[in-house]
């Protein structure tokens, strides 16, 4: 049996509901080399992205990174548990 192997690229993108959807792009390996894929086919994919964000309301790209940095949960200091003498 002949495994066969792929390479990939997907960017995110949040809706304006807040749920993240991703486009990708994909190909067999030996029709898409990793600089091939990181010249030629991510920044198609992050232009697209931005222009659905755009056309929905929502965000992609540096902007869906900021805005996931903001809505991140702050974990908080765990209390020590409490012992009973």
């Amino acid at each position: 049996m002949q495994r066969r192997r792929a390479r990939a690229a997907a960017v995110p993108v949040r809706t304006p509901g807040g749920e993240v959807v991703a486009l990708n792009c994909g190909g067999p390996a030996f029709l898409m080399p990793p600089d091939q894929l990181l010249r030629r086919v991510v920044p198609r994919l992050l232009r697209a992205a931005e222009a659905l964000a755009r056309e929905i309301g929502g965000t992609s790209g540096a902007a869906l990174d900021a805005t996931a940095r903001r809505a991140a949960p702050r974990r908080r200091k765990q209390a020590a548990p409490e012992t009973n003498p």
